[in-house]
């Protein structure tokens, strides 16, 4: 089935690879316009070439608060008003909890739970301000929903994600 997306933009983080360029792809691949965003510019720029249409890169570290409070006006100064959102971004290291480092847990929850948040309030101000309706995808984990042994701080903040959309 083909969705129609034509005149519609796109922001999904982590296109640069795995489920996060399938998406960006999918999109692109419907007429959407699609916001090419990682901290991986090269990849990114690479994603972006194979994708159809307008899909330019935002490089951006989505840890970094100030970063992603600017993405909303630079990408909408692009490519125009934003309906669709797909946090996709995420990172993880599988290795018993004992041998986790704090800056790991505060890595892990930044991109994994704080990043999704964030960009959510940056383009739903942006949506609920037109008055226009859109759609925000926050892609999660099983782990979230489970646990996992190896990835008990990324278990809790993709749990976090799944309770946030819901």
């Amino acid at each position: 089935m083909n969705i129609d997306l034509t005149k519609r933009t796109a922001v999904v983080t982590g296109a640069a690879s795995g489920i996060g360029r399938a998406i960006a792809n999918r999109l692109a691949s419907c007429g959407a316009n699609v916001a090419v965003v990682d901290k991986d510019g090269a990849a990114a720029r690479e994603t972006a070439a194979a994708l159809p249409g307008q899909c330019p890169v935002f490089e951006v570290d989505l840890t970094d608060r100030e970063a992603t409070q600017l993405l909303g006006a630079a990408v909408e100064d692009e490519l125009g008003p934003v309906s669709i959102v797909v946090n996709a971004a995420g990172w993880d290291l599988i290795e018993p909890f004992l041998q986790n480092s704090r800056d790991y847990w505060d890595r892990v929850v930044a991109l994994n739970f704080m990043a999704p948040v964030e960009v959510s309030r940056v383009f739903l101000d942006r949506m609920v301000e037109r008055g226009e309706p859109g759609r925000i995808v926050n892609i999660a984990s099983d782990a979230g929903r489970v646990g996992s042994s190896g990835e008990v701080v990324y278990a809790g903040a993709k749990g976090g994600v799944i309770a946030f959309g819901k």
